[in-house]
Parts: C-alpha cells; sequence; structure tokens
C-alpha cells in the first residue's frame, strides 16, 4: 500500500488461496480492478461477482463480506484506488453512489488508466506528484463517463467524526476524553450521541484498528507482532483473537489463504445469499 498526497492511496492485493472476509467497512471511495481471480462482494442489499478483467466501485461506508478466489494457476490479484477526495470536485458527470456499483469488463483504456494510476503512487521516484494526482483524475474522469460519480465524504454523525480521527492514528492510546476533546464535545455528549447511533467508542476503536491492521497484512509481508503493535495491541495473542472475531479468521489467514474455502462456499450456498450483518 502507498499514499501520494493530492492523488490517493493504492493497494495492491496477491493472494494464492481463496479468502472470505466478513465485517469489511471501507471507510473511503475506492475503485477495485481485479486483474487475476474474481472477488466476491455481498452485504445488505448487493450480491455482486466481479472477474478478472472488471472492477467496482465502492462508496464510504460501505459494509460486508468480501470474498478473493484464486483463479485456475492460484492466484487471485487486484489494483484498488482510493482518489484524493479533492479530485472528486473535478469531475461533475454521473450520479453519485450509495451502494456498490459492477463496472463490467474495462475497456483497454480505462484498465490502462487504473494501472498507471496505481504506478504513480508506488513510484513516487519516477513520477511527478502533479503527474500523479493527473493520472489519478483520469481513472476518475473514466469512472464519470461510465456514469457513476463519487462523493467527497464529510463526517457529519458523531460516529463518523470520531471514526475519521481514530482512521488518523489507529495505534494511539485513545481515550473517551481525548476524543471527546478533539471533537469539541464533552465525554457524556460523546458517549450519548454514540449510543444513539448504536455504537459506542471502543466499537468504533477495534472496527478502525482491525480495518488497518487487514490492509497491511494484505500488502505487505510484515510481521504479525510488529503489525499488532502499529495498530495498538501489544499482545500478539490479544490482536489474533480480536482478528479472528473480526473477520473470521486468524491474521496469516490473510496470506496463507482459507484451507476450507469450498467446504464453507457450499455451506453458503446451501444457506442461501442472506446478507452478513454491518460490522
Amino acid at each position: 500500500m502507498a499514499t501520494r498526497p493530492s492523488a490517493g492511496t493504492a493497494l495492491r492485493v496477491l493472494q494464492e488461496r481463496a479468502l472470505v472476509l466478513v465485517g469489511v467497512y471501507v471507510s473511503s471511495p475506492a475503485l477495485s480492478f481485479v486483474r487475476r481471480g474474481e472477488k466476491r462482494v455481498r452485504g445488505e442489499g448487493f450480491d455482486m461477482t466481479i472477474p478478472a478483467g472488471a472492477a467496482v466501485a465502492l462508496p464510504a461506508g460501505l459494509s460486508g463480506e468480501v470474498t478473493n478466489i484464486a483463479d485456475a494457476a492460484g492466484v487471485y490479484e487486484a489494483l484498488t484506488l482510493a482518489p484524493d477526495p479533492a479530485l472528486f470536485e473535478t469531475s461533475q458527470a454521473g450520479r453519485t453512489i450509495r451502494a456498490p456499483v459492477h463496472l463490467g469488463m474495462l475497456e483497454p483504456g480505462f484498465a490502462d488508466a487504473l494501472v498507471r494510476a496505481g504506478e504513480a503512487i508506488f513510484e513516487p521516484a519516477r513520477t511527478p506528484g502533479p503527474v500523479a494526482a493527473a493520472r489519478m483524475g483520469e481513472a476518475i474522469a473514466w469512472l464519470s463517463a461510465r456514469g457513476v460519480r463519487f462523493e467527497r465524504p464529510r463526517p457529519s454523525s458523531a460516529a463518523e467524526r470520531a471514526r475519521e480521527l481514530l482512521s488518523a492514528d489507529p495505534g494511539r492510546p485513545w481515550s473517551g476524553p481525548v476524543v471527546a476533546a478533539a471533537l469539541a464535545m464533552s465525554e457524556a455528549t460523546l458517549r450519548r450521541r454514540l449510543a444513539a447511533e448504536e455504537t459506542s467508542l471502543s466499537a468504533l476503536l477495534v472496527e478502525v484498528r482491525m480495518a488497518t491492521a487487514l490492509v497491511m497484512l494484505q500488502a505487505s509481508d510484515r510481521p504479525v507482532a510488529e503489525i499488532a503493535l502499529d495498530v495498538g495491541y501489544g499482545s500478539p495473542s490479544r490482536f489474533a483473537a480480536r482478528f479472528r472475531h473480526r473477520y473470521g479468521h486468524p491474521p496469516h489467514a490473510v496470506r496463507d489463504g482459507d484451507p476450507d474455502f469450498e467446504r464453507r462456499g457450499t455451506e453458503n450456498d446451501r444457506q442461501g445469499s442472506a446478507s452478513p450483518s454491518p460490522a
């Protein structure tokens, strides 16, 4: 994973075995382009499979289940781009999406635009910042040509504002008073507002830390213990237990895959396509 100011963030995922992840939360609008294998995205009101060569547009605030499936050669590869929100203002065409949009098979120009935008973010020494931003802007222009528009995230609820704050430094030892002060409200008001939104500060902190850890596991080969420390867990075993509870797998499965995928998939098919509860 890499980020460049004014351009955005790029994440390249390579897996050799299938993996089902439940409770996945999308914090910012993103485009996911499947290059090998296929991706299945399920949630409340949607269930879609994105094959190699196709892409899906994901709005901010989405929760659901993601399944990455390797191809016949045993490889799954995808490129996900989260553009800098400032770039959204340059594209006025299309409708703002509130749910995932299956973009189908991409035209060669669209696919090339995504790949070049990713390369510009992953290789900053070879691409000046303004060029990287322009390449990401081209990807957004292709999206606009499909009639789809991303919206700049504007946190309005207490939960959204707290989530944005926690995401900036997930490993920090956050406390109620610190978060409340940063959001310019009393701790009691923060608790009351979060309760009204059916969540809590502790639940949001776990959500943010697990989401950050998931990306780190997908995008690097760093030891799990290091990642645990980075997201605020001094105990690797406690981190592993929390991760399993959140996503249904231990951390190492993100890299090693799910050995029980075929059995699990058969069971899911028998149970139907009921959407998982948002996490």
